[in-house]
C-alpha cells in the first residue's frame, strides 16, 4: 500500500501524462465549444487537487482495488514483424479484435490453450510456461498486423475492481519493429473485463480550443480569430505566413506548432493539429465535416518534411520508420 505522499506523486504522474496524450474513444465526444484552455486546465487541476484532498483522508480503502504497475514491471516478450501471421483462433470466447485501432488480443488461461498455439508455430518468442505455471498464472498476447503501429508495448497496467486496463504505445525508436507482445500475470490480477487500449501520442496545442470540441460547422471567421492557418479550396485564406514561420522554426530546431483548418467548397470541413517537438512531428487530424469521413481521427508521429510538387504542392509529414504520412497543407500553384 501506497503511503500518502507517494499516491500523491503518481496521481500527479498520471496527470501529467494525460495532458500528453488522450486515448482514442470512437463513443464518447466532447459538445463544449470554444472553451478557454485557461479555464479548462483550472478545471482540471481542480479535479485532481480534490481526488488528492478526498483520496488522502482515506487511502487505505482506496488503494486497495486500485493498483497500478510501472512500464519496468511489466515483464514482456516481444517479437518483430516477420511472416509469421500475429492472429489468434477467432472461435475464441476471449478474442478481441479492434479494427480501428489495428490491435488484436486475448487471453490464454490454460496449458491445454498454450499448447495449441506453441504446436501451430505462429508466434516467434511465446513464453516458456509448464502446466504448473498456469496454476497461478494466465498469458496475455497483444498484436498488430498494422505497420504503423511497430515498436508496440506494454507502458501501463491498472488495476480496479472489476477492470485490467492494459495501455500499448508505441516506441519511436526505428529499430524497434516490435508487433507481437507477450505479458505473464498473475491470476489475482484476472478480471472479467480485460481491456487493452492503444495510446496515441498527441500535439499539445495551447492557445488552441481542444480538437475533439470543435462543431461540426467550424466556421473559417471562428478559425481566423482562433489563429488557425487557413485553407480554402487548395488556396491560402488566411494565416500563410504563420505557416512559412512554422517551416522556418522547425528548419531551425525550434519547437512549434500550428493548426491548419482546411474546407474543400461546402462539403468537406478538417483540421490538423502540427506539433514539432524535440526533434519529432506530432500530428492529429479530426474531419468535421464529410459525407463519408466524418468525425474521423488520424494521427501520425513523424521525423521529416516533404514537399510533394506535382498539380499542386503538398507539404507531408513522413515516418521513415513506417512509411505512415500525414499531409499538414495542400495548395495549388
Amino acid at each position: 500500500m501506497l503511503d500518502e505522499n507517494r499516491f500523491i506523486e503518481e496521481v500527479w504522474k498520471k496527470y501529467e501524462i494525460e495532458t500528453r496524450v488522450k486515448k482514442k474513444d470512437k463513443f464518447y465526444e466532447k459538445k463544449q465549444y470554444k472553451a478557454s484552455n485557461k479555464k479548462l486546465l483550472l478545471k482540471t487541476v481542480a479535479s485532481f487537487l480534490l481526488v488528492i484532498t478526498i483520496t488522502a483522508t482515506a487511502i487505505g480503502g482506496t488503494y486497495a482495488v486500485v493498483q497500478k504497475y510501472t512500464k519496468e514491471e511489466v515483464k514482456q516478450e516481444r517479437t518483430d514483424w516477420s511472416d509469421t501471421k500475429p492472429y489468434f483462433n477467432r472461435n475464441d470466447d476471449n478474442f478481441i479484435y479492434n479494427l480501428e485501432d489495428g490491435i488484436e488480443y486475448g487471453i490464454i488461461e490454460t496449458y491445454e490453450e498454450y499448447m495449441e498455439y506453441k504446436e501451430r508455430d505462429i508466434w516467434e518468442n511465446m513464453p516458456e510456461m509448464t502446466e504448473e505455471d498456469f496454476n497461478n498464472n494466465f498469458l496475455i498476447v497483444i498484436t498488430t498486423s498494422h505497420l504503423y503501429r511497430a515498436g508496440i508495448y506494454i507502458s501501463d497496467i491498472t488495476e480496479t475492481e472489476d477492470t485490467l486496463e492494459i495501455e500499448v504505445r508505441t516506441n519511436d525508436e526505428k529499430e524497434d519493429m516490435t508487433t507481437i507482445v507477450f505479458s505473464k500475470l498473475s491470476k489475482d490480477k484476472y478480471k472479467e473485463n480485460i481491456v487493452v487500449n492503444y495510446i496515441y501520442e498527441t500535439p499539445v496545442m495551447e492557445g488552441y480550443t481542444d480538437i475533439d470540441e470543435l462543431p461540426r460547422e467550424y466556421k473559417i471567421e471562428d478559425a481566423i480569430e482562433e489563429g488557425c492557418v487557413v485553407i480554402k479550396n487548395y488556396k491560402f485564406y488566411s494565416g500563410e505566413d504563420k505557416f512559412y514561420e512554422f517551416l522556418e522554426k522547425v528548419e531551425n530546431g525550434e519547437n512549434a506548432n500550428i493548426r491548419v483548418y482546411s474546407k474543400y467548397e461546402e462539403k468537406q470541413i478538417r483540421v490538423r493539429d502540427i506539433e514539432y517537438r524535440d526533434g519529432k512531428y506530432i500530428g492529429e487530424e479530426r474531419m468535421l465535416k464529410d459525407d463519408e469521413y466524418e468525425g474521423k481521427k488520424s494521427y501520425i508521429v513523424g521525423d521529416k518534411i516533404t514537399i510533394l510538387d506535382g498539380w499542386g504542392k503538398t507539404y507531408r509529414i513522413i515516418s521513415e520508420k513506417t512509411e505512415n504520412f500525414m499531409d499538414i497543407v495542400s495548395i495549388d500553384k
